[in-house]
């Protein structure tokens, strides 16, 4: 038990992880399962993020048998681009965009925006 949750909060905790699909074989962030008290580092915080960010992409670019050399333009809703662009050492000529701050409409701010973007490059 930690001084940071009362017996009513952990009981919560303890219902929405039962009935959420959640086993012992789920993956769960370290951040996630650390209690307050024990806050990630920086560094620890900058790993998990590109473990997550970074396997996301992988996996998305491996479904769609696209080459990082072949990204021509990256959106994303967080300020993270620059760490895609330097971890995929995609070129300098590759237009980033960070929506960040837009809310639940940055993903459909951000297809509008590849569209556009991609309109453009074919006219090109």
């Amino acid at each position: 038990m930690s001084s940071t949750f009362n017996d009513e909060a952990v009981h919560l905790q303890k219902k929405v992880l039962e009935r959420s699909g959640y086993s012992d074989k789920t993956f769960i962030p370290e951040g996630i399962r650390r209690l307050p008290e024990k806050l990630l580092t920086f560094e620890e915080s900058k790993k998990e993020t590109e473990k997550v960010m970074f396997g996301a992409i992988d996996d998305l670019l491996a479904k769609t048998k696209v080459k990082a050399r072949e990204i021509v333009i990256v959106i994303v809703n967080i300020g993270i681009s620059s760490m895609i662009v330097n971890h995929y050492k995609l070129g300098s000529n590759v237009l980033t965009y960070n929506i960040s701050g837009m809310g639940c409409s940055a993903g459909l701010i951000s297809i509008d925006l590849a569209n556009q973007l991609l309109q453009w490059q074919n006219l090109r």
